[in-house]
């Protein structure tokens, strides 16, 4: 009775995006970085962010920690005391290099600093990281012949790190604020 005039490829394309369409979006998970900003004080980098001029743009990361738990039988058990990773960062040489250098090779302490994560075009970060107490603890450039970039492997520990992840829903809105502190000289966790 009808003649449908679109190629059948076409037809089921199309079902197949607004099926897509109708999928309820519920909260996701942290996005892809892909923007980290290291801010440190008396340390300045170059970055244009418009948030963040002068803050140190971050390649890679990493940072972890491990305890270790007994488990004994009849219930009984226990962790250990925690042991907390250096974060590990991987940056180009910029002018933030030489002051890294400088504070491994004097000890000095940088009072502290905050590590910035940004999705995909998101203009506000879901986790941010502040650090007090900063120590480089290790340095090391890395070059090649063929026109790559120059980069920076460093690391740093801190006495207190306070973690902040902020979800959204589907909407777009913020959902609770989620929070750690960890105070490594007090030995406190909240």
């Amino acid at each position: 009775m009808f003649k449908c005039l679109l190629p059948r490829p076409f037809i089921v394309m199309l079902a197949l995006m607004i099926a897509a369409l109708a999928i309820p979006v519920t909260a996701s998970a942290a996005p892809g970085t892909t923007r980290m900003i290291l801010e440190l004080a008396n340390i300045k980098g170059e970055s244009k962010d418009a948030g963040h001029k002068g803050g140190i743009e971050i390649l890679s990361f990493s940072f972890g920690a491990t305890n270790t738990a007994t488990v004994v039988g009849g219930g009984g058990g226990g962790a250990g005391k925690p042991q907390y990773n250096d974060f590990s960062f991987m940056k180009y040489l910029d002018s933030s290099s030489l002051p890294l250098l400088g504070n491994l090779a004097s000890g000095k302490a940088i009072k502290d600093g905050t590590l910035y994560f940004y999705g995909s075009g998101d203009s506000k970060p879901y986790l941010t990281v502040k650090l007090e107490q900063i120590f480089i603890t290790s340095s090391q450039y890395s070059d090649s012949a063929g026109g790559n970039p120059f980069t920076e492997s460093f690391s740093l520990r801190a006495s207190k790190m306070t973690f902040s992840y902020q979800a959204y829903d589907g909407a777009g809105r913020p959902l609770p604020l989620q929070t750690l502190e960890i105070d490594q000289n007090a030995g406190k966790v909240s």
